[in-house]
């Protein structure tokens, strides 16, 4: 219906597209998905471009259903074309970018590729507890136990919870 009034390449249609197409995954039926998935991509390519985030992401998804046909190379080629061009817009800090490292290192587990996984998963970490660690403070406060009455509340170490009466 949305295709009918809004148009193949509006956002809403895209989004029901996309819906319909993980259902598709979910429920084991990889050629529809694959379909759906490929007609979405086709779509964002030409409408969005190659390299927008949206047609990226549209992308991972088909890789997911290579991955769930056990076309390993195929989810890889995917992904490491969508690594690439996250490198190249976001840059090799962004977490988007260590997002698709880290996939793609598990498609080199998945076909066996230990060493090749090992290693990417080992430059993920690398970039992510050089760029996006939280900064620990030397000495932290210390934590406010929640009392038996006030289950909700958690201990935090950020700063201290205000003393609470049950």
């Amino acid at each position: 219906m949305r295709r009918r009034v809004l148009g193949p390449e509006h956002p809403d249609t895209l989004a029901s597209a996309n819906n319909l197409a993980a259902i598709f995954l979910q429920e084991g039926k990889h050629a529809q998905a694959k379909d759906l998935y490929t007609e979405i991509v086709d779509v964002k390519r030409r409408v969005l471009g190659p390299e927008h985030p949206y047609t990226l992401l549209s992308l991972i998804n088909l890789s997911l259903v290579y991955e769930s046909m056990g076309e390993f190379a195929k989810a890889e080629a995917l992904n490491r074309g969508v690594l690439d061009a996250r490198r190249r817009v976001l840059g090799p800090e962004a977490q988007q970018t260590l997002q698709s490292m880290s996939e793609l290192a598990k498609n080199f587990a998945q076909r066996a590729e230990y060493a090749r996984a090992e290693s990417l998963y080992m430059q993920t970490l690398a970039i992510s507890a050089e760029h996006w660690a939280y900064r620990i403070p030397a000495r932290w406060p210390p934590f406010q136990i929640a009392r038996p009455c006030t289950r909700e509340r958690v201990s935090t170490p950020l700063r201290r919870l205000p003393p609470r009466r049950c």
